[in-house]
């Protein structure tokens, strides 16, 4: 939603112009003589479920590669294409907020990967849903996994808040890191990261 106000203003509308007019340009000249780029335009705009997001707390977004825009909500998923939300239905049920997307991350280009509250991992491919491999083993966490990422050999990664982490290979085979020594977090969140030779 954008919002503008107007004010009444004891300059006339003409005298207005005028002096933004000298300041816009005056201030330009000043900025260009001390070296400093001139300000890039942007305005911004507030989207709501009045607009078609599921919910007004985005809790995870996403641009995928082919550039589309992908937000978790409370109440479950949406695409964005710029001009409009299109829902997602990944088969949960959106009002009792089992939906509420904990995790979000492209896969492959074109195939997203959701984690929900209620432990489900799934796959979204040209918005079919399909229950990924890796889901059948996060009971063995023993807690709810907080968010998930990909590394670049498709292995996925599931952190708990106590530090324990389950990590999937591509075919969906488990591997437990930290339930005898759980990982040291300063915070509940993971932070993962790639370096040069492709480790996680």
């Amino acid at each position: 939603m954008v919002r503008c106000r107007s004010f009444a203003s004891p300059i006339s509308s003409t005298s207005a112009r005028w002096i933004t007019f000298l300041l816009v340009h005056l201030g330009g000249a000043a900025l260009a003589l001390a070296g400093v780029p001139e300000p890039i335009g942007y305005y911004t705009r507030t989207w709501t479920t009045d607009d078609g997001l599921p919910h007004n707390t985005v809790t995870r977004a996403l641009q995928d590669q082919a550039g589309f825009l992908w937000f978790g909500t409370p109440a479950g998923l949406a695409r964005f294409d710029g001009r409009e939300f299109g829902p997602i239905n990944i088969g949960l049920e959106a009002a009792q907020f089992v939906s509420s997307i904990r995790g979000l991350t492209e896969e492959l280009p074109g195939v997203l990967l959701v984690l929900t509250s209620a432990n489900n991992l799934v796959r979204v491919t040209n918005g079919q849903v399909s229950a990924h491999p890796c889901a059948a083993h996060i009971p063995q966490l023993g807690e709810e996994p907080l968010d998930l990422y990909v590394e670049p050999s498709g292995a996925i990664w599931l952190p708990t808040a106590s530090g324990v982490l389950l990590r999937c290979t591509l075919d969906g085979k488990p591997g437990l890191f930290g339930r005898d020594a759980p990982v040291a977090a300063r915070s509940k969140r993971f932070t993962f990261a790639t370096d040069g030779s492709g480790t996680t």
